[in-house]
């Protein structure tokens, strides 16, 4: 299910940046409260739940990373459901040693357990990637 994120009240991120602006916290706090209130305005206007809202979000922060890093790469973004902070994931999936083609999104197995001896074949190896200042522009067209 494609969730469309437009036309949301535009007058309430407003207001609620000044508000975060006038208390004194920092782009990422501001950014993470705005992403609060984006999810819960949106379910009650999609009339969706939030967790359908926070997926949606996930995979248009995941995309919008994907175009900024300019790398073919499997991305997971987690977004906290409580504080609105995200963290970023490139991942690869384990394959079979000799179903090893695709070194952008798979890792063989004999290398997968180089760095972790339990993992079998369809798991995932993840590294984290540092975030990326999307800005108050990039994170609201995400949205859309």
């Amino acid at each position: 299910m494609e969730l469309n994120l437009g036309n949301i009240d535009k007058a309430r991120l407003v207001q609620s940046s000044t508000i975060d602006d006038q208390a004194g916290l920092g782009d990422g706090e501001i950014m993470s409260r705005e992403i609060l209130l984006l999810v819960d305005v949106l379910a009650r206007e999609k009339n969706v739940t939030k967790d359908i809202v926070f997926g949606a979000l996930e995979l248009a922060l995941a995309s919008a990373t994907k175009k900024r890093v300019h790398d073919e790469a499997d991305l997971r973004v987690v977004v906290d459901r409580e504080t609105g902070d995200f963290e970023t994931y490139r991942r690869w999936e384990i394959v079979a040693d000799s179903d090893f083609i695709y070194e952008a999104y798979h890792i063989p197995l004999s290398e997968a357990q180089k760095q972790d001896p339990e993992v079998e074949i369809g798991d995932y190896l993840e590294e984290f990637l540092e975030p990326i200042d999307f800005g108050r522009i990039s994170a609201q067209a995400a949205s859309r």
